[in-house]
């Protein structure tokens, strides 16, 4: 029998229940216990598309493996799939009370209100509400993706205008759109975004220098 032991080499930083962790282990998949830690670290929210290339399965691998976990109590369908066509170019009128009932569907929008105006760093109004609800409600755009994209226009808006530049919710959506339509649906894509387009900014600004352009635009 051998009895070696093995350890982490470092601090673990995700956090597994014990419940679940009894689930993975009775379950016996390592697919789905490679999903559940790929879940976690996209902050619980996931696609099979993105699940896939990220993990190298297949679609029907992963899917499966998602409705294994979904049978064990693991998973639930957030019932939120992403739209197969591109939407109009105009967010839906939604009311108060839309917003309202379908919150109540998806407690995790209050979440994302709240970190949006601490991003923002003030209340929403009743049309920023509409416009944030309807980034992540029709545009389907996952809850930390939207985080992500809230803090990257307010850093884009303080480097044009300066530390006291307000954001404005129409920007946001307008950045959403740009998102969508590259298909930047998980935080794995939003981060790989950014810092290729960080990259593309130092290059050019050394070209400005290089150049000795300043004040304005290429």
């Amino acid at each position: 029998m051998d009895n070696t032991e093995f350890r982490l080499t470092s601090c673990a930083a995700l956090a597994i229940s014990l419940g679940d962790a009894d689930k993975l282990i009775t379950l016996g998949s390592g697919c789905a216990a490679l999903l559940y830690i790929y879940a976690l670290r996209c902050g619980g929210t996931f696609t099979i598309e993105g699940a896939a290339q990220a993990l190298r399965k297949t679609e029907g691998e992963i899917r499966a493996a998602a409705e294994l976990l979904q049978s064990a109590g693991a998973f639930s369908a957030c019932g939120r799939p992403r739209r197969a066509v591109q939407p109009a170019d105009e967010l839906p009128e939604y009311t108060a009370a839309d917003i309202s009932a379908r919150t109540n569907e998806h407690p995790e929008f209050k979440v994302i209100v709240e970190e949006a105006q601490r991003i923002l760093g003030h209340s929403l109004t009743g049309s920023d509400l509409k416009l944030l609800f309807g980034i992540y409600d029709h545009l389907c755009l996952p809850a930390e993706v939207i985080i992500l994209l809230i803090n990257h226009c307010t850093e884009e808006t303080h480097a044009r205008l300066g530390p006291s530049g307000r954001t404005s919710m129409r920007a946001v959506e307008k950045e959403a759109y740009v998102w969508f339509n590259r298909e930047i649906l998980t935080l794995e894509r939003a981060e790989d975004y950014l810092r290729k387009k960080r990259e593309r900014q130092s290059a050019a600004g050394e070209v400005r220098r290089v150049l000795q352009i300043s004040g304005r635009d290429f």
